[in-house]
């Protein structure tokens, strides 16, 4: 094994370059750095302040609070199976960080590299605002890295959620 991603070049060639990346305009999609976790952090002071962001949501459960005056959710789910997150907790992330970009914020939404549940999360409030997931998942790879969602099971899920979304317009339009 050579550590490279089907003929791409090597993970770390892939990974973003940034913690963090403006994938939509006030909305921010990132990671967590190795030394900002908790148990492993010499950090006297908080990496994430106001001047950052508004508001931050967390994915991932290991990753140091943020500073004071910053909003923190902290949603921390594994990075395996749809059947390991709860649709309707993502719900909730998705119409509060709508409702945060909508009064102009500045919105993180980060997990441990940035790129699976972030993605997921992401993807799911960029299909609220009306774009697909295959053109929002195409972006956030454009924009981040090309490693964006590449959990499957996630890509499938919102894969059938838009097409959900689009049956259940379709029915509407025909009613």
């Amino acid at each position: 094994m050579t550590g490279k991603s089907e003929g791409l070049g090597t993970y770390a060639e892939l990974m973003p370059k940034e913690v963090w990346t403006e994938v939509y305009p006030n909305l921010w999609m990132g990671g967590t750095d190795e030394d900002d976790t908790i148990g492993r952090s010499e950090l006297l002071e908080p990496r994430i302040t106001k001047q950052n962001f508004d508001t931050v949501v967390s994915l991932h459960a290991w990753s140091n609070p943020v500073d004071w005056f910053v909003r923190e959710i902290r949603q921390p789910f594994q990075d395996g199976e749809v059947s390991e997150f709860n649709e309707e907790d993502l719900n909730f992330l998705v119409r509060l960080i709508c409702y945060e970009l909508e009064l102009g914020k500045n919105v993180l939404v980060r997990c441990l590299s940035g790129l699976n549940r972030s993605g997921l999360l992401v993807t799911m409030v960029l299909m609220n605002y009306g774009y697909s997931a295959k053109e929002t998942i195409d972006h956030l790879r454009k924009t981040r890295s090309s490693l964006v969602l590449c959990n499957k099971d996630y890509v499938e899920w919102l894969l059938a959620k838009d097409l959900e979304t689009a049956t259940e317009g379709e029915a509407k339009v025909d009613s």
